[in-house]
């Protein structure tokens, strides 16, 4: 068997817990003109927005979605970490449904 070396081996354990590097874009679906102005994570957190994504526990895309309004979060209030956790209560209290259909 011929192996290319495009990948080499052992590259699960190059970075820490055996973790894979993802860049994405989260995009936010809005209706058409977008009403609201939704913009950036922190317009999600607004009493007039609901919200829905898909299941942490059980996608990727899940995972996804939450560390990336985290990560937001922690960029805008400088990593503090009370701050962070209001931000996440905010945002999953506009959440009305998570999405727990399989493919």
């Amino acid at each position: 068997m011929i192996r290319s070396q495009l990948i080499p081996t052992g590259w699960q354990s190059r970075l820490p817990n055996n973790s894979s590097p993802f860049y994405s874009t989260m995009a936010f679906l809005v209706p058409k003109g977008n009403p609201k102005d939704i913009y950036t994570w922190h317009d999600l957190v607004r009493d007039d927005v609901n919200l829905m994504f898909p299941n942490p526990k059980t996608f990727g895309n899940g995972r996804y979605t939450y560390l990336a309004a985290w990560s937001a979060a922690s960029q805008n209030d400088g990593n503090d970490q009370a701050e962070n956790r209001a931000f996440m209560t905010r945002l999953l209290k506009n959440l009305v449904e998570l999405d727990n259909r399989s493919k």
